[in-house]
């Protein structure tokens, strides 16, 4: 068994990130078949392919975080093809997920949400895939991103909020990031996934007696309806 913590489709292989394994499990999309194990230590190095974390792909690379040695996390790039090291970039504290963008002028960039372990101090780091120059960024209401959207030149943020001595989440949600300006848009959510002009919701606090609740907020009525599952 391993201990998943992200897994993509892309292309004819589906791509696991095994984060206690320090290993991306490569399979084949069509029957399940285990085609390579790519250790991100060895890719990397000790410190810096420690414990991967989130994946994305883009032009036939598959990117992926790794905490690294914490105060310094990771970005990598691997080739779909031969699974060798293709670029490799140093971004916030304890990176979590990333997507990319494209602008109007076709700059490709890849946003990295940078949880710094919740301790307070999270980032966003962007990445232009062209140069390979990484700025880290801070906000004031962005304390522990975990999840990251990007619609045009304006990102969407899904932060953990914070943990209570007995271990129980507060405040967590998703944030809009325009320019400086930083609006809680959808308040009470530890989930998220974007599809299209929608960002998808669940909120399940760690060490809450609720229960689950969902909700889609639509990026072009700045509004949220919950969602009902059956």
């Amino acid at each position: 068994s391993i201990t998943p913590n992200d897994v993509i489709v892309y292309g004819q292989k589906v791509y696991i990130v095994g984060s206690d394994e320090n290993t991306i499990f490569v399979l084949d999309a069509r029957n399940s078949k285990e085609l390579k194990k790519v250790s991100t230590t060895a890719l990397l190095g000790d410190a810096e392919g420690r414990t991967p974390r989130r994946i994305a792909a883009f032009e036939d690379k598959v990117y992926f975080t790794t905490y690294g040695d914490g105060d310094k996390g990771y970005v990598a790039a691997i080739d779909t093809t031969s699974f060798t090291l293709q670029k490799q970039y140093q971004v916030g504290s304890y990176p979590e997920g990333l997507t990319f963008g494209i602008d109007d002028k076709n700059t490709v960039t890849l946003y990295v949400a940078n949880s710094d372990w919740s301790k307070g101090n999270g980032s966003i780091s962007k990445i232009d895939i062209t140069s390979g120059n990484v700025t880290n960024t801070e906000f004031e209401k962005v304390k522990n991103p975990m999840e990251i959207a990007v619609a045009g030149d304006v990102l969407y943020v899904l932060d953990y909020g914070y943990y209570d001595d007995d271990y129980t989440q507060h405040d967590a949600g998703v944030y809009k990031i325009s320019g400086n300006s930083v609006s809680l848009v959808v308040p009470n959510a530890t989930g998220m996934a974007a599809s299209g002009y929608y960002i998808f919701t669940f909120n399940d606090p760690y060490g809450g007696t609720r229960g689950s609740s969902y909700s889609v907020y639509d990026i072009l009525s700045n509004s949220t309806v919950k969602l009902n599952l059956s």
